[in-house]
Order: C-alpha cells, then sequence, then structure tokens
C-alpha cells in the first residue's frame, strides 16, 4: 500500500486548520496540524522526512 503524501497546515484558528484539513484529507493526503509556528517547527523537525508540502 502506498503511504499518502503528508502537509503540515498551521494557523492560529481552529476552523481554518479543520477546513483546510477536511478538503486535503478528501483529497487523499495525510494532514499534520499545528497550532503555531513554534508547533510546526516541531512537528516539521519530527516529520521531515514524511511532510511533503507545508501550509503557514
Amino acid at each position: 500500500m502506498e503511504q499518502a503524501n503528508s502537509v503540515l497546515v498551521a494557523d492560529d484558528d481552529p476552523d481554518i486548520r479543520d477546513i483546510i484539513q477536511i478538503y486535503l484529507r478528501n483529497e487523499g493526503y495525510r494532514v499534520l496540524e499545528a497550532e503555531d509556528g513554534v508547533e510546526a517547527l516541531e512537528l516539521a523537525k519530527r516529520e521531515s522526512s514524511t511532510s511533503s508540502f507545508w501550509i503557514l
């Protein structure tokens, strides 16, 4: 089974993150979410080998 491409979405507004993640998951992406830039950088470091695209 092929692993889905990952996208890291960072926004302080949970409604914006929800809208983006719903769309991306429906398109087949694995979505990682962060509430701010600090959390996004931490996730990016941990997931650098699997994240294909970042939305900040």
